[in-house]
């Protein structure tokens, strides 16, 4: 799941932007997500995409 693109949610379904999602802890309780995005503390609803970016390729 590495490099998924998400659409990041407020509790209404409103976009408050895209990030990428980068790492999922062991415990499964944690993940990381890049974004510009300032004030995460709105984020309610992940929704992943179907597009991988791969900076590795530049995709």
């Amino acid at each position: 799941m590495n490099g998924l693109l998400v659409g990041l949610h407020d509790s209404a379904n409103e976009t408050l932007g895209l990030g990428v999602f980068e790492k999922l802890s062991q415990d499964s309780r944690h993940i990381s997500i890049r974004t510009p995005l300032v004030g995460t503390a709105g984020i309610r609803i992940l929704q992943l995409g179907s597009i991988n970016l791969d900076e590795r390729k530049g995709e």
